[in-house]
């Protein structure tokens, strides 16, 4: 039997959201239900599963999970499993997916790195302290959005292990990419060969080639965003063979950086 949760039923007359933090054992899973709401949530401690009517999905700490209107799901924990959710109705996830790509329309899972977690726990706990109006859990929503958006790096195949979604979100970061692919390995805790072998089978590119893209992207933003003199960017990438870089960067973005930097700058 699937239980149907209505939304008047979960909040006062007039809330605009529902925000909570609860803890699943194996003894009180969360039974067959679906709902006239949408909402996400997300895993903060120990796993479990979701189980919908096409399969079961393993949960496990960092997931987060997009629910629409009217699907059904059911969770189960291994253990003491915490989650936190935040539910809105039905006119607020029309808002929202009318005007935006979300995971609601492109997607319903997704993987959050601890630094992440933490951002998105700490804006639910500032939502639960809010008046529960439209404005509120727009704004969170709308921040949970430019929070995936911001992390992409890159989208990674659902079979991605966690040591290789650690190590493409660690070495977007200026003093891990500035080593180059070394360091690609020395995040992931594994081989050259090994880390070699997955990014191919998973990106289709090699680490050097990956960590490289994320070079020019860091290069692009300065580019556009600063008045760094160019060989001063190339070393803050981590390049100090001025020629490799202009060939890296043409190869990205297929002009010179500074074609690129005044292309950027030039109105509209």
């Amino acid at each position: 039997m699937v239980l149907t949760l209505h939304w008047r039923n979960i909040v006062a007359p007039g809330d605009a959201f529902h925000v909570a933090r609860s803890w699943r054992t194996p003894e009180n899973p969360t039974p067959l239900h679906n709902h006239d709401f949408a909402e996400v949530f997300w895993i903060d401690a120990g796993e479990g599963v979701q189980r919908t009517p096409t399969g079961i999905q393993p949960l496990r700490v960092g997931d987060l999970i997009f629910v629409h209107p009217t699907d059904t799901h059911a969770l189960e924990s291994a253990r003491v499993m915490q989650l936190t959710n935040v539910a809105f109705p039905r006119d607020t996830y029309r808002w929202i997916t009318s005007r935006y790509v979300t995971p609601w329309t492109n997607g319903p899972v997704r993987y959050l790195e601890a630094d992440q977690c933490q951002r998105l726990t700490r804006a639910a706990d500032e939502l639960f302290d809010a008046p529960r109006e439209r404005l509120y859990i727009e704004r969170f929503l709308l921040n949970l959005l430019h929070l995936l958006a911001s992390t992409a790096q890159p989208t990674l195949p659902a079979e991605a292990p966690d040591w290789f979604r650690h190590a493409c979100a660690e070495i977007a970061k200026p003093q891990h990419f500035r080593e180059g692919a070394p360091a690609f390995a020395r995040l992931a805790g594994r081989s050259p060969e090994h880390v070699a072998r997955v990014t191919r089978a998973l990106l289709h590119e090699t680490p050097s080639d990956y960590v490289n893209r994320v070079r020019m992207q860091h290069a692009a933003r300065l580019l556009a965003m600063t008045d760094a003199k160019i060989t001063d960017i190339a070393l803050d990438c981590g390049l100090t063979n001025l020629s490799h870089f202009y060939r890296l960067f043409r190869r990205h973005f297929g002009q010179t950086p500074q074609a690129y930097r005044l292309q950027q700058r030039t109105p509209a």
